[in-house]
């Protein structure tokens, strides 16, 4: 391919080809690296290689293709919103401030609050996007069962 595409492939693999249906075993919707705020007093930024998968849960890494730190699991109180958007929480806005590609996944209260950034707008405005979309597959797949 040519250097562009294998560059973007490298640093976020967004293939028009990967799925969102929802088998285990599929191919990723997304992966790629993000800063990460850890949750330790000092509430560095680190790198991690994250995965999202078809089912709506969000993995992350130390290394590429390395064993599972942690998931996020996406539901239907899940909301991902952009560090600069007034309905950010205020610690998002306030980090907002130096990551200014950065955005949130907001649980709901009481829950973990996660603050994310790719490093550029255009990998920003592609992980926000397809974390909605993946959001909103799964709130119209909950909605089909009530």
């Amino acid at each position: 391919p040519p250097v562009v595409e294998h560059v973007q492939q490298a640093m976020l693999a967004p293939m028009a080809s990967y799925g969102m249906a929802g088998a285990q075993g599929q191919t990723p919707a997304m992966e790629g690296w993000l800063s990460k705020r850890s949750e330790d007093f000092g509430k560095s930024w680190v790198l991690r290689w994250f995965v999202l998968h078809p089912a709506g849960v969000l993995t992350y890494s130390k290394a590429q293709h390395g064993p599972e730190s942690k998931r996020i699991i996406l539901d239907n109180m899940t909301e991902v919103r952009l560090l600069n958007d007034p309905s950010a929480t205020d610690e998002g806005r306030r980090a907002g401030i130096k990551k200014v590609c950065g955005f949130e996944i907001y649980q709901g209260q009481g829950r973990r609050t996660w603050y994310l950034d790719p490093g550029t707008p255009a990998k920003c405005e592609l992980w926000v996007n397809t974390l909605r979309s993946s959001l909103a597959q799964l709130k119209g797949a909950q909605a089909g069962y009530r």
